[in-house]
């Protein structure tokens, strides 16, 4: 069951008026934080906010191309997608650097670190 709901994590887009369904990124969050770090000491108080800041990352990625990577206010530049990189995981949006910064186990940044460091081998016969 998600620590988190959809009130929650629309408010970390206030500018973002949109009615769109968000269960899903909430309950992927969910899952993902469950399997990571639902045997930890964390309280369920932090599981919540890094719950809350991995959904909010699944949605930039997911509604918003990967959110504004340019702004310029002066004669107002916007540029919206995505700078995708492989391999930058969680440090790709701000939410993602949260959920890094508030888990203190580093269990999310060991993950990641696994994750990059996997390769792949091919062998013709």
């Amino acid at each position: 069951m998600p620590r988190t709901n959809a009130a929650a994590l629309r408010a970390l887009f206030p500018q973002d008026n949109s009615e769109r369904n968000v269960d899903h990124y909430i309950n992927d969050a969910s899952l993902l934080v469950t399997e990571v770090l639902g045997t930890s000491s964390l309280t369920p108080e932090r599981l919540e906010v890094i719950e809350r800041y991995l959904a909010a990352h699944l949605y930039v990625l997911g509604e918003q191309e990967g959110g504004v990577f340019e702004e310029k206010i002066g004669e107002s530049t916007e540029k919206r997608g995505s700078t995708f990189t492989l391999g930058r995981g969680l440090a790709l949006t701000r939410f993602g650097q949260l959920v890094l910064s508030w888990d203190s186990t580093g269990s999310f940044a060991d993950m990641e670190t696994a994750s990059a460091k996997k390769k792949a081998q091919f062998r013709l016969a």
